[in-house]
């Protein structure tokens, strides 16, 4: 976890609980999450803890929440890496990483995309959660002291129109659903899209 994720400390600790992992800060973020948290793995890179680089290099998968690889840190190249960033131009910039996620209004700036992965029958599966706001700009105004202001969208059912493009598309509007609409895109030989109503939306 980098000082970038300092907004979701909360989510991350929460997915860590779920999955039993350890938790390691970048030099940054430091004091993001108490040492007295059991999963609490201390800090990594030149200025860390040698528990926190067994920890790096003992694991399966790392997920990198709001840090930007530096030299400093030293994340691992030898472990598969999944990068959440709200900014897209941090994903795979300084590292590669074999999953970029980012779930910030960009969709819906680049839709037309879908119609070329169709057109040349790519195979890929793209999860949207759609939040119905653009959460970075949220969080810029936020971070800056100012009201939230004009973040909320009005968005299309991003799972018909996968559909009408020639894709599948399938919406997850309930966490019981979630299961069921992933194993149907993962599976599909072609573009797949699931819609996932996420945050407030959930139902």
């Amino acid at each position: 976890m980098g000082n970038g994720a300092r907004n979701g400390i909360a989510e991350v600790v929460a997915l860590a609980e779920a999955l039993n992992a350890p938790v390691l800060t970048t030099f940054k973020a430091k004091g993001l999450l108490s040492d007295s948290h059991p999963l609490a793995g201390g800090v990594l890179g030149r200025s860390g803890t040698p528990v926190a680089a067994w920890f790096m290099n003992q694991a399966d998968l790392i997920i990198v929440f709001g840090a930007s690889f530096s030299d400093h840190t030293g994340i691992s190249t030898t472990r598969p890496i999944i990068q959440v960033d709200f900014d897209r131009m941090m994903l795979g910039k300084f590292h590669a990483v074999d999953e970029g996620i980012w779930g910030d209004g960009g969709f819906g700036q680049y839709m037309a995309e879908f119609l070329t992965a169709v057109k040349y029958g790519m195979n890929i599966t793209h999860v949207l959660l759609n939040n119905a706001e653009l959460g970075k700009i949220s969080k810029e105004q936020r971070d800056g002291h100012w009201p939230v202001w004009q973040t909320g969208l009005h968005n299309p059912n991003f799972a018909d129109y996968a559909t009408l493009c020639g894709g599948l598309g399938r919406r997850a509007s309930s966490t019981g659903e979630l299961r069921a609409a992933l194993d149907a895109a993962l599976s599909y030989d072609g573009p797949a899209l699931v819609e996932v109503i996420s945050d407030s939306l959930l139902t």
